[in-house]
């Protein structure tokens, strides 16, 4: 066996093997004859795209996990294909990718670096105007837009926008609009038009037998929640969540997550970090790393309301080692979290001041819509959400808009 005498080792329980670098080094000296590199390296690449577009389906099956763990361990796979893909003029193969894979791209490592990569790709003079390419360029829209790159999101909106309707594709222009819907509602939390589009986009992806259609009730439970319509965000999370039990055979855990937040503004906070935590657990086995790091942090929350020092440990210990494993720090969320505990004043302002000089660049151009978005939303109002506004503020008075920071 190769792995007997270390020409391979073992990469992960799936059977699958690696080469040892010095081997790899060795192969690609031997294919750097003429044009032979390039011919292997570009029908490897089509088969990670293959792949990726085949694991993208079974992402919404009864082997969501398997594959959701396989597309975290070939994350710099699909980078290396993609840039090869780029520099030698054929981006419809890094388009495919994106396409495929979407948001899941950036659950660990860098996310500029990827959102980078996949806009390179959809902005490639060389790329085909198809359907991939309208929903390539759709999710990397939700990357840019999560990333604070509001500009760019917006500019690539009217591409996307452009190829769906040049495509005459009903399944691109239904995950375009729904973007635009998403966005539109992000920006104006009262805009009713936005659960019209949502609503419209989901019937449309049903009406083509889109698979992962009802994955975008999130989205209308998340405006129905900042509306304070909480009816009708139980109604709609029981309508996923059996969508998701029927589909992939566990507990949705966007749905727990909700619903934990939904405990929480009716006084029970330990029913909300219950459900958080569970939460936690279920994104770590569904390789959704960066959603499991994010909702550690509203535990961390949790446990100061609560004045719970062994779960505020706990939840703290958790977040970094799920930070770690998306391949990012701690931030200064941790930090901010952990100083508001040990010292709930001078402390926490330091901090939070060293945050505001990070935020300051973004707040120029942001802090109006979140100030808005605070003063207006019960979700603000009523929940830990609102420990945001202090390091808004702090930059909001050092770039000197006084008045909206007190």
């Amino acid at each position: 066996r190769l792995v007997d005498v270390s020409l391979v080792q073992p990469a992960d329980e799936s059977g699958r093997n690696r080469m040892l670098e010095p081997v790899r080094q060795y192969a690609r000296s031997l294919l750097a004859q003429p044009g032979e590199y390039d011919q292997v390296f570009e029908r490897y690449a089509r088969w990670i795209a293959d792949e990726a577009e085949r694991i993208s389906v079974e992402l919404w099956s009864p082997s969501a996990r398997a594959a959701g763990a396989w597309i975290h361990s070939q994350h710099s796979e699909f980078l290396v294909s993609m840039d090869w893909a780029i520099e030698h003029n054929q981006p419809d193969i890094a388009v495919r990718i994106v396409a495929a894979l979407g948001q899941r791209l950036i659950h660990e490592g860098d996310v500029d670096s990827v959102v980078d990569r996949a806009l390179s790709a959809v902005r490639h003079p060389a790329a085909s105007r198809t359907r991939q390419l309208a929903v390539g360029a759709a999710h990397i829209v939700m990357m840019l837009w999560k990333a604070r790159r509001s500009a760019e999101a917006l500019e690539l909106m009217e591409q996307a926008e452009d190829v769906a309707e040049t495509t005459g594709d009903l399944v691109a222009q239904a995950e375009v609009m729904h973007r635009r819907a998403v966005i539109e509602a992000d920006a104006s939390w009262t805009r009713l038009e936005s659960m019209d589009q949502i609503d419209a986009a989901i019937d449309q992806l049903r009406e083509a037998g889109v698979v992962h259609a009802n994955r975008h009730l999130w989205n209308r439970a998340i405006y129905l929640l900042r509306l304070g319509r909480f009816e009708e965000v139980k109604e709609t999370m029981a309508e996923r969540d059996a969508w998701w039990r029927a589909t992939i055979g566990s507990p949705d855990p966007d749905a727990l997550q909700l619903l934990g937040d939904l405990q929480r503004l009716s006084g029970d906070r330990r029913g909300c970090v219950e459900m958080h935590v569970r939460a936690a657990e279920l994104y770590r086995a569904d390789s959704a790393l960066f959603s499991e790091a994010w909702i550690w942090q509203y535990v961390v929350l949790e446990a100061i309301a609560l004045d719970d020092r062994e779960l505020f440990c706990e939840a703290i210990e958790a977040g970094r080692r799920a930070r770690e494993r998306t391949g990012g720090e701690a931030g200064p969320w941790m930090r901010v979290r952990a100083a508001s505990f040990e010292e709930r004043h001078a402390d926490v302002l330091s901090i939070s001041r060293q945050w505001a000089d990070e935020l300051v660049a973004d707040v120029r151009s942001d802090g109006a819509r979140h100030w808005d978005e605070a003063l207006h939303s019960p979700i603000w109002r009523e929940s830990p959400f609102f420990a945001k506004l202090l390091p808004i503020a702090l930059a909001l008075e050092a770039t000197g808009r006084v008045a909206d920071a007190h």
